[in-house]
């Protein structure tokens, strides 16, 4: 069974060396020179081309290089009796969860506004917000947004959660629903988005959704880029709804160079680094659904279609 390694943006090489090193045997080819399309039955991808699909005609398991998988989701070409499975990697978690300390960090120093005032020669001293001020608040509780709020929880913050279905966790306020989704942002003084993207998430951050934050909120967005509607996230910034907003997702990566937000002053932007996949730690994983694909056995980590993750 052949393995295609495709992406459009990622080095190919220490994915294969990674996969070889467990299992030195493996036919892997790596795009866009895969030979025939029709011997490949096991793909792993990430941001791949368009319709690079069609002619693998034996294609039996697709799995992202990440925790991520709305543009395999997005992708018609796909077929129904493909299956689609995504990685799981503590590791992950625990960088995001680093990321994501370290930004509400900065904010809580006003390191940000620093900034700006050195930019300015200006000296202006801010008394840093207090942790028990700062109520966190954390859309999407899977196994990395479950994993955040706890490390939140256990650094002296409070944290609400807020999930599709219920959840229980120590040292977190967790609601759920539609009808919870008020409760979290109310209280939420530093938002952390960390939800799937699906048609339901899809554009949830919207001028709306914001105005429900306490005045002088902080965004930060590590989900999808397509989960926030960009100018009412820019109208929140220019008002004061939001003091400031961390972005590491955007709806097109890269981000076009034409796009305001470069020029927004209190917008933050990192390029889609706040939690890398290390090829070596994940191989097992991949080499597990790659060898349950050719016993037909149950797949690790599957994709639910069409809750869409």
């Amino acid at each position: 069974m052949t393995i295609a390694i495709i992406s459009q943006n990622k080095q190919l090489q220490p994915w294969r060396d990674a996969l070889l090193a467990i299992e030195p045997q493996l036919d892997i080819r790596l795009w866009p020179d895969i030979g025939n399309p029709e011997d490949i039955q096991f793909a792993l991808v990430w941001n791949h081309p368009a319709g690079c699909f069609v002619p693998m005609k034996r294609l039996k398991t697709i799995s992202s290089m990440g925790a991520g998988v709305d543009g395999l989701l997005a992708d018609k070409h796909i077929s129904d009796e493909c299956q689609i499975v995504r990685l799981v990697d503590p590791g992950l978690a625990s960088t995001m969860s680093e990321y994501l300390l370290a930004v509400v960090s900065a904010h809580r120093q006003h390191l940000g506004f620093y900034r700006t005032q050195q930019l300015k020669q200006r000296w202006s001293p801010k008394v840093p917000i207090p942790k028990h001020e700062l109520t966190v608040g954390i859309m999407g509780l899977g196994q990395i947004g479950k994993a955040v709020a706890t490390d939140f929880a256990d650094s002296g913050f409070v944290v609400s959660g807020w999930s599709n279905s219920p959840k229980s966790l120590n040292g977190v306020s967790c609601f759920f629903g539609n009808e919870q989704l008020s409760q979290l942002l109310t209280n939420s003084k530093a938002l952390i988005n960390l939800l799937p993207l699906t048609s339901k998430t899809r554009g949830i951050i919207d001028q709306t959704l914001l105005g429900q934050l306490p005045h002088g909120a902080l965004l930060i967005n590590v989900g999808r880029g397509a989960h926030v509607n960009d100018e009412g996230l820019l109208s929140a910034l220019s008002t004061g709804q939001l003091s400031a907003a961390f972005l590491d997702v955007f709806n097109q990566e890269p981000l076009d160079k034409t796009h305001p937000f470069w020029h927004q002053e209190n917008l933050y932007m990192t390029p889609h680094v706040s939690s890398l996949t290390e090829p070596k730690a994940v191989a097992p994983q991949i080499i597990e659904n790659y060898q349950r694909t050719i016993s037909e056995q149950p797949l690790v980590n599957l994709v639910d279609k069409k809750a869409g993750y």
